[in-house]
Formats: structure tokens, sequence, C-alpha cells
């Protein structure tokens, strides 16, 4: 008397599931094999970039792909942490200038005179914030269209 798993492996199906010692038939195997062939598929189109289609075909711009190239990789990325982690540390100390003077000058902050409007680095250094980040917009709607709008 012959058991089931020894009957299916006299078939010659060996094809394991993912539960580890069962055993499928032949055309769950097969379907199985369709479903990987599809995901390795999907996976493969999903690592193109966006500038390039799923033929292969450069569907963008040189220049919109030259800037693509930029905003995308880690070191942008790094950077534009990097500029808000220092202003970040602008606002602090900032903030704390301007704490510094209550309640003493609650109604005058102006006239305090460790008032965060005395650093005249300060405004400067805000004003390059501000140019950086919309530099970094502009290259950003130019790369990503009105996808970069909608989330």
């Amino acid at each position: 008397m012959e058991s089931t798993t020894g009957h299916r492996m006299s078939r010659g199906l060996s094809h394991a599931t993912s539960a580890g010692s069962a055993f499928v038939d032949c055309d769950e195997a097969v379907e199985l094999d369709m479903i990987r062939a599809q995901l390795q598929e999907k996976h493969r189109v999903a690592e193109l970039p966006p500038w390039i289609n799923a033929a292969g075909v450069q569907i963008w711009s040189d220049r919109r792909v030259r800037v693509a190239k930029l905003v995308l990789t880690n070191r942008f990325e790094m950077l534009m942490g990097l500029v808000i982690a220092c202003n970040f540390c602008v606002i602090v100390i900032e903030t704390d200038q301007d704490g510094s003077c209550f309640p003493a000058y609650k109604d005058n902050v102006k006239a305090c005179p460790t008032s965060s409007s005395k650093l005249w680095w300060l405004g400067g250094v805000n004003f390059l914030f501000l140019i950086v980040y919309t530099v970094e917009v502009f290259l950003r709607s130019y790369v990503f269209r009105f996808a970069f709008f909608s989330g």
C-alpha cells in the first residue's frame, strides 16, 4: 500500500510549497512558476528609472534626465538633510535669543539687547535657506512635473 506522498513523489512532483513539507500537484506547480515569473518581471520593470519605459526607451529629454539623476541621488538627499538640520539649528538659536527677552521685554522685543533681530547674520542665512529650498522645489517639480504635487 502506497501513501499519498509516495504516490505523488512517484509521479515526479517534488515542488514544495512555502509550508515546507507539503507537496503540490503538477497544475499548481505550473501556476506557481507562472506567478513567480510574473513577479520577477514586475520587479524588473519597477526597478527601471522613471525616464525609461517598459520597452527600455528613454521617454524624457536629456536635460530632464540629467536633473533627475542629480535630484534622485543619495548625495543630494543627504545634502538637503544637512541643509534642514542647519536650518533647525538656526531656528533654535533664533528662538533662544528671542526667548531670553522674556518677560522683561515682552511688550517690546525689538528693544531687547539679545533679540534675534540684533543678529546681523540671521537675515542672510534665512534668505540663503529660502533660496536653497526654492531651487530644490523647482528642480523636483521639473523632474516629476504634476506627480510632484500629487504626492
